[in-house]
């Protein structure tokens, strides 16, 4: 019985910190997203605002190549990581008027930004993808950018 109770408590343990590790790593991509949103929002020119959402989305772009090609990153992850990897590509064609996308007018970019980076911070995804692949997405977006 007492056997039970430590392996009990041991697997216990090990999920409150994986869930107290996506928390914090959740809260890593909040505040990312969140300064991304403020640059943005301070820039003076529209031209300067498409800038730096076309970089994040490039960036995001490549942080999911690599996470994707990565050893470290499991098989199961892969189908997430994809299926991020379309939305960013969705929300650039949006914001550049392509693929049968209207270009964002110059006046809502502020808006389309906080709405852009909500949507991939909430994302359903990012419940699937391990902890490990989401620490690597996080780390490469925040050093590229």
């Amino acid at each position: 019985m007492l056997k039970l109770k430590i392996i009990f408590t041991v697997l216990l343990s090990l999920f409150l910190f994986q869930t107290s590790k996506a928390d914090d790593l959740k809260k890593e991509l909040q505040k990312y997203m969140n300064e991304i949103i403020t640059e943005v929002r301070e820039a003076e020119t529209p031209e300067e605002k498409r800038e730096i959402l076309n970089d994040l989305f490039e960036n995001l772009q490549g942080s999911f190549e690599v996470a994707k090609n990565s050893p470290l990153v499991p098989e199961e992850d892969h189908k997430g990581i994809e299926i991020l990897y379309c939305k960013i590509n969705e929300r650039q064609n949006e914001l550049n008027g392509l693929n049968g996308f209207e270009r964002v007018p110059d006046i809502k970019l502020n808006e389309f930004a906080y709405f852009s980076l909500q949507d991939i911070e909430q994302a359903d995804t990012l419940l699937t993808i391990s902890l490990t692949t989401l620490l690597l997405i996080i780390i490469l977006a925040i050093l590229i950018f």
